[in-house]
């Protein structure tokens, strides 16, 4: 429950037509095991005239379809946003500037979004929720298109990071890379791209990121889908494309709906150590060896989830949503831990397949 329960708080100020101020923020459970609030919106908002708009501060990350109104349970159709694009990339926000460029085309209504700045998140590091690190964007930069004529709306994006991981568990990597470094020296091949791995995880992924989605409203049916693609330097971060797909009909006040997700494994990143190489005392006397071990550096987050549910609304700004979700792992031994990190006992191999039922109240005032 403490996953997906949040609450937030949202002021916007406008002294006049062109400039305003929002700050929103958002209490909900974090990488350590209790709720905690944070700034998720904090920017000044300038609006040139009725095509161009610059905002500036911390600001919407407009990476995937429903960014806008991820965070917003009431305003979407189920319960919680499809994991399998938003693990993607897990930040949400940045801190930088995005400038707008809208106009309707006939009955079009098209916006450009221009966005860059830079972000970090702690993420949990195994699924017990005792190790922790940081991802971070030094640079986040990427351009949005979206279109919307009528029910029909189109978003396509594509994102490119300057991103790396930093703290005290990342202490082992950087023993990892200089015992592999040493171990090059001494005749290790295969150590080469083991090292080249081991430091771009440190300093830059260099991760780019595309989605494209669609979304069709013809009453009292709505259907979409989104499309998602990863890619990153030779790292410790494998590479995932996939889709996600649902529907839902709207009868009375009862809004039954399917979903279908489907993430999978594009490119293993970290090339392992050959077997003969982990004959090399160079390596067999260090701790390198760990570097081909699951799940300390998974390799293969690769799923499947599909969920069904219904939303009921209960007054105009109140809803009841109830979902079952079921995930199949392809290999749940070279897994990362999230997303739904917890969900296995300590100690136990993490479950191929699981199911997650929930019950969610969401409102607004």
């Amino acid at each position: 429950m403490a996953n997906d329960s949040l609450m937030g708080v949202q002021l916007d100020v406008r002294p006049d037509q062109q400039l305003s101020a929002t700050a929103q923020v958002i209490a909900r459970h974090r990488a350590r095991d209790h709720i905690k609030p944070q700034l998720e919106w904090g920017f000044i908002k300038y609006r040139h005239d009725d095509h161009w708009t610059i905002q500036v501060g911390r600001l919407l990350t407009p990476v995937q379809m429903d960014a806008e109104s991820r965070f917003v349970g009431y305003a979407n159709t189920t319960v919680r946003a499809d994991l399998s694009a938003h693990s993607l990339y897990p930040l949400s926000n940045h801190d930088g500037v995005n400038i707008t460029h809208e106009r309707m085309v006939g009955d079009t209504h098209l916006e450009v979004v221009g966005y860059a700045g830079r972000a970090s998140i702690e993420l949990p590091g195994d699924r017990d929720g005792k190790q922790f690190f940081h991802y971070r964007a030094d640079l986040v930069k990427g351009i949005r298109l979206s279109a919307v004529n009528g029910g029909l709306t189109f978003k396509a994006s594509y994102t490119k990071f300057d991103d790396y991981v930093e703290g005290t568990t990342t202490n082992f990597i950087k023993l990892l890379l200089t015992q592999s470094q040493n171990a090059e020296l001494n005749g290790c091949g295969s150590c080469q791209r083991v090292s080249q791995a081991l430091n771009n995880t440190l300093t830059d992924f260099g991760s780019t990121l595309i989605d494209i989605g669609l979304r069709y409203d013809f009453q009292p049916y709505a259907v979409w889908g989104e499309y998602f693609s990863n890619s990153a330097r030779e790292s410790l971060r494998s590479s995932y494309h996939g889709v996600v797909l649902g529907g839902s009909i709207t009868r009375g006040k009862w809004t039954p709906y399917i979903t279908y997700g489907v993430q999978k494994l594009k490119k293993v990143n970290a090339h392992r150590i050959s077997d003969a190489d982990l004959l090399n005392p160079s390596v067999s006397s260090t701790q390198l060896p760990a570097f081909n071990q699951e799940p300390l550096f998974p390799s293969n987050s690769a799923r499947q989830s599909w969920a069904i549910g219904a939303r009921y609304e209960i007054t105009r700004n109140a809803a009841l949503k109830a979902e079952m979700l079921q995930v199949r792992l392809q290999d749940p031994t070279r897994a990362y831990p999230t997303p739904f990190p917890k969900l296995s006992l300590s100690g136990e191999p993490r479950s191929k397949s699981f199911g997650l039922y929930t019950l969610a109240l969401d409102f607004v005032f």
